[in-house]
């Protein structure tokens, strides 16, 4: 006179059952007794720590988070319910798969990320019930870093110069840099643009400055990202010269004894 067994994981879907008992003697005389089951889904449960925060850098590539990790429910298992995770507040570049709630990706660089990302991550059974739970991704910005040496440069009095791109000489994950010089000076005619390069047409007594008046011009330059964050410095020297003298040529000429020339 006893039920027994293991309810299907779907089982709630078909709740309330109402179950009839009949009972029959031996002379087939009966009664019967009805009463009604009620099957309750059990809701996904979270474990109590939680998903722990995360801490990125600024353009960080090949991320992976088990977002599911925290999350079991009672009548899940192989045959049981299966889990489905919907994911809000990720930062641009990451993205989550809905069955297995695996965050992946590569941190966008622009726009800028930096700081603070609250996530939340939702997972919901079969039958509809669901649990959350939200953690903090925490994007460090990363400093600018010298990429490559920039060169010497030798330039002409009153001769306009191509283009110096000072930019190669750093990099940074979230790009922006702003290019400084934070000691010495440029010879007279040039200057340092917005965009990191150094244009114009040294003076025509540049070769004659300088700090100690001999056309050489030491600058230190320096980079800062949107987060001003600096980075190291690259002292690059400029020298400038005086162009040599030409001469044309003079063609012969001829005088007359005791007349005046002037050629």
């Amino acid at each position: 006179g006893q039920l027994t067994g293991t309810l299907d994981h779907l089982a709630s879907d078909g709740s309330p059952y109402v179950i009839t008992i009949r009972a029959t003697d031996a002379q087939q005389a009966s009664i019967e007794s009805s009463f009604t089951l009620e099957v309750i889904n059990p809701a996904p449960q979270v474990a109590p720590a939680g998903l722990p925060d995360v801490e990125l850098d600024e353009g960080e590539s090949g991320i992976s988070i088990d977002a599911s990790a925290v999350f079991s429910d009672a009548d899940g298992g192989a045959t049981g319910d299966a889990l489905t995770y919907m994911i809000t507040g990720l930062p641009a570049g990451l993205s989550f798969d809905v069955d297995t709630g695996l965050i992946t990706g590569d941190l966008d660089t622009v726009p800028n990320q930096n700081g603070l990302h609250s996530v939340t991550v939702v997972a919901t059974d079969e039958q509809g019930a669901s649990a959350s739970t939200s953690f903090t991704i925490d994007i460090a910005n990363v400093a600018p870093a010298i990429a490559a040496d920039i060169a010497d440069q030798t330039y002409v009095d009153g001769t306009a110069i191509t283009a110096l791109d000072l930019t190669p000489g750093f990099t940074d994950p979230g790009g922006g840099l702003t290019i400084a010089i934070t000691a010495g000076a440029l010879p007279d005619g040039l200057v340092l643009n917005s965009d990191g390069t150094i244009s114009g047409t040294p003076a025509l007594d540049a070769s004659q400055g300088g700090p100690n008046s001999d056309g050489i011009y030491t600058i230190t330059l320096q980079a800062t990202d949107a987060d001003d964050d600096v980075s190291g410095v690259q002292i690059v020297t400029i020298t400038v010269t005086n162009p040599a003298p030409t001469a044309g040529t003079i063609p012969d000429q001829a005088a007359v004894d005791g007349q005046s020339v002037s050629y």
